[in-house]
């Protein structure tokens, strides 16, 4: 339990906090301040692993980016099933940073989004703030046969380390264990990024990669992950106070690539619907949705089947979410009905700078994309579903 001063002096900052975003009550993001401030009467007496796990698991709002996993200085937490565990009780200092971090606890909004993009993106069409946006695809053969359409994210990250703009990445990858189970991965080599290479429709919590990138010093990493995990990502960088291990992520990731994500489904509900619709899991090579499931077989058999029935499966904490395009992502990339190109928003002057590169030196191809083209009316279509969605209710102290 928190003395009556230290409560004291946490109701002040959140009050201050507060009061700052409620200036234009119109902002969205000052509205969901609002909740969040609310929701944190509940946890100022609380420690911070406690507040994780009864008012973000238990409410059922955990999106799983282990943000809190990764920023623990005394590794309490273990990830569990998509959700942090606080195996370690007494293990916990009371330092707050898994709290601080939390992308859901909505603690920092303001703060998160001012450094997170900078003047460049001084536009905004209904996809989040941007400066630029291309249809971009990979140059090389060998990265367009087994990337995701365009395979833009694997060719910058394979261009940055074959040109010594970064040391590493964190991306996701599958086990040979279990087919298609997605796991978070650092990789160190263009071989390396190319085996990763591809989408995943369950839930990789790549940011539980940032701690062994930490653990090995690693000095410049990019990161890839949807917009929760670049929630994540930027709360670590962003709201966390000035400690060793909260400022190494703000100092030594150099940049983020964002994912388009609509839902991501439980791994559990994917491999039933395989068996709903006749198909060998342990063959699936990968998968692709546009609006049906497109199924590649590990014989180079492509297989075509409904999404209706795939929706069912989606996970819960996925409805909470209201960003679709990674809005605070350096660069956020996804294809929509780009027939092989991949939409590519440019949100700051590195992301910009590390694409231009890339195009210049022959690494990617480019051309341009106007806002009234079928695609980037279909991705403002789906920004705006996502951010009018409305949410399930949450179980609380205060739920009748």
């Amino acid at each position: 339990m928190r003395s009556t001063q230290e409560i004291l002096k946490k109701l002040e900052r959140i009050e201050r906090q507060y009061l700052l975003s409620m200036r234009n009550t119109d902002d969205p993001k000052a509205v969901s301040y609002y909740y969040g401030w609310h929701h944190a009467l509940e946890w100022v007496r609380k420690r911070g692993d406690q507040v994780i796990v009864d008012e973000v698991v238990g409410t059922g709002r955990c999106s799983g980016c282990a943000a809190c996993v990764a920023i623990c200085p005394t590794n309490v937490f273990d990830y569990v099933e998509d959700r942090p565990i606080n195996t370690r009780l007494n293990h916990c200092i009371d330092c707050d940073l898994c709290v601080e971090s939390c992308p859901e606890l909505h603690l920092s909004d303001v703060d998160v989004e001012m450094k997170s993009l900078d003047s460049y993106a001084s536009r905004d069409d209904g996809f989040g703030r941007y400066g630029d946006v291309y249809l971009t695809r990979s140059a090389r053969s060998e990265i367009l046969k087994r990337s995701q359409d365009g395979g833009t994210v694997s060719s910058i990250l394979v261009y940055c380390l074959e040109k010594g703009l970064i040391d590493a990445a964190v991306v996701s990858t599958t086990t040979p264990e279990k087919p298609l189970y997605p796991v978070a991965r650092l990789v160190f080599s263009p071989q390396e990024v190319l085996e990763c290479a591809g989408s995943r429709y369950t839930y990789a919590p790549n940011l539980l990669a940032l701690r062994e990138a930490y653990e090995r010093g690693v000095d410049r990493l990019a990161v890839v992950g949807v917009p929760c995990q670049i929630d994540g990502l930027r709360y670590l960088q962003h709201s966390t106070p000035d400690l060793e291990v909260a400022k190494w992520y703000e100092k030594h990731v150099v940049f983020s690539i964002g994912l388009f994500c609509s839902e991501v489904f439980t791994y559990q509900g994917l491999m039933r619907y395989f068996d709903e619709v006749k198909v060998d899991s342990s063959m699936v090579e990968k998968i692709n949705i546009k609006g049906k499931v497109i199924i590649t077989m590990k014989n180079g058999e492509e297989i075509v089947k409904p999404l209706k029935q795939l929706h069912k499966y989606e996970r819960p904490a996925c409805r909470f979410c209201k960003d679709y395009s990674a809005e605070l992502a350096d660069i956020a990339c996804g294809g929509l009905a780009t027939k092989g190109w991949t939409i590519t928003v440019l949100r700051t002057r590195p992301g910009l700078s590390i694409v231009e590169s890339a195009i210049r030196d022959g690494m990617l191809e480019a051309k341009p994309i106007s806002l009234e083209d079928e695609p980037m009316k279909l991705l403002r279509k789906l920004c705006l579903n996502k951010r009018e969605r409305p949410s399930p209710p949450l179980k609380t102290m205060f739920s009748v």
